[in-house]
């Protein structure tokens, strides 16, 4: 079991190696390439979340509901490619964008320390190893957004992109492992 599990992350690896060689480690402007490469970490993961065969149904259900989430969240991180399209594209999904911050950022906010709530609280409820890599994957989410929205809407953060994407795909990788628990205890 150990061996495919490694062999299955290795593309998510690969992927942000690339990423952060192609990037962020070089200059590079806005394109279609730097997103895709961007969100392929994302998407490896998604594959990673639903390939395994032997969940159960419960099992099943998180895991899509992971995926599902993972796929969500490498749109926004598309647009953000493109400073000058993240803002308006969210313009034309709201009317009066300024106004809308003062209610969607303490909206966001509070969804993603819920988020970060509830995975901790999974935890604490019932421990086990795939919990706490969920729940610290949670707490790292929080961390790259606040990052990121420091570093975009108030001041440039040194190294702010690179900060960013650690955080990110890190944070990422630990919520999909999530998905292995189940799995992981049926097969020993």
């Amino acid at each position: 079991m150990e061996r495919s599990f490694t062999l299955k992350l290795l593309p998510f690896f690969s992927s942000v190696v690339i990423y952060f060689k192609t990037h962020v480690f070089a200059a590079s402007d806005p394109s279609y390439r730097k997103a895709i490469l961007k969100c392929l970490p994302i998407y490896c993961l998604v594959y990673i979340a639903v390939s395994n065969r032997k969940m159960s149904s419960e099992s099943k259900g998180f895991s899509k509901k992971i995926a599902i989430g993972l796929a969500l969240s490498s749109v926004g991180d598309a647009f953000l490619v493109w400073p000058d399209l993240f803002l308006p594209v969210i313009s034309i999904l709201v009317t009066g964008l300024d106004d809308i911050f003062i209610v969607a950022v303490p909206a966001y906010a509070l969804l993603l320390t819920t988020m970060a709530w509830r995975a901790t609280a999974r935890y604490l409820t019932s421990p086990s190893r795939w919990r706490l890599i969920s729940a610290l994957g949670s707490v790292l989410f929080l961390l790259s957004d606040a990052v990121l929205g420091v570093n975009k809407f108030l001041t440039p953060i040194p190294y702010g992109e690179f900060i960013v994407m650690m955080t990110y795909y890190g944070a990422q990788l630990c919520i999909s492992l999530g998905t292995f628990e189940v799995v992981l205890k049926k097969q020993k």
